[in-house]
């Protein structure tokens, strides 16, 4: 495992303040290879001293901080890919990371599912599009300029020809489930940007195709799929609006003065 991953898992952990952490946290701070990682399911339960310690915001803190920033600013959506196969366990890394996100009620309401077999790509994908024809079937108005004038349309090959695809599911009955599988896969996206990998939250117009090809049993739902690989794209990374226009302070509309 990468030292830029080992500063991310270790800023994602101090953001998220939580005081029971996993082994994969205690990689950051010991030697531990990635692989003895994989082998070991155990926990480690953190003293309150040491985890005051682990959240101060020193200088090596912020350095995380900035690196974690730089990782977001850097990302982009991704829907080209090469040929160029892609290491499984990088996908592990990525999923063993957003399993630390927070949850509502510690549910931890989130399954996921590492597609690599080409038939079962093509059949993910033809599922998605039968559904996608029928959204542009019936889309209008300003909806519709917008997809139509950024080339949008019901074909998605990224799902067939990314190396592989990550599927990600909510428990619909557990507390708060969708905003915390979302949290869970922001931790993703930052971990897949690490690893020089792209991908896109590609959110399917009907998902009851993909559910039945997977064999996804009743009380879950599918909340994104991520085709995962190497960018075959040169474009930027499209605007974000700056500070001033969505920070308010005590009241809705009383900006900051954000001078960076």
């Amino acid at each position: 495992m990468g030292g830029g991953v080992k500063k991310l898992i270790a800023c994602l952990h101090r953001l998220s303040r939580r005081v029971t952490v996993s082994l994969l946290a205690a990689e950051i701070r010991t030697d531990v290879r990635s692989e003895d990682i994989m082998r070991k399911g155990t926990k480690r339960q953190y003293s309150h001293e040491e985890y005051n310690e682990g959240t101060q915001m020193d200088e090596e803190g912020q350095r995380v901080v900035d690196y974690v920033y730089t990782l977001a600013k850097r990302r982009k959506t991704v829907r080209q890919f090469t040929s160029r196969p892609v290491d499984e366990n990088e996908v592990i890394t990525a999923v063993k990371t957003a399993c630390q996100a927070p949850s509502g009620a510690n549910a931890q309401p989130w399954r996921f599912i590492v597609v690599t077999d080409a038939t079962r790509k093509r059949n993910i994908r033809k599922a998605c599009e039968d559904g996608e024809r029928a959204f542009y079937a019936t889309v209008k108005g300003e909806w519709r300029a917008w997809l139509l004038a950024r080339g949008f349309n019901w074909s998605k090959p990224f799902l067939e020809e990314a190396p592989l695809l990550l599927l990600v599911f909510s428990q619909e009955n557990a507390p708060y489930a969708i905003p915390s599988v979302w949290l869970a896969i922001g931790y993703l996206l930052l971990v897949i940007e690490e690893r020089g990998l792209g991908t896109v939250t590609y959110t399917p117009s009907s998902s009851q195709g993909v559910l039945d090809e997977m064999d996804i049993p009743e009380g879950w739902r599918l909340e994104v799929i991520l085709p995962i690989g190497f960018s075959a794209e040169q474009h930027a990374k499209e605007p974000r609006r700056s500070l001033d226009e969505v920070l308010y302070i005590n009241s809705w509309g009383h900006g900051l003065d954000v001078r960076k």
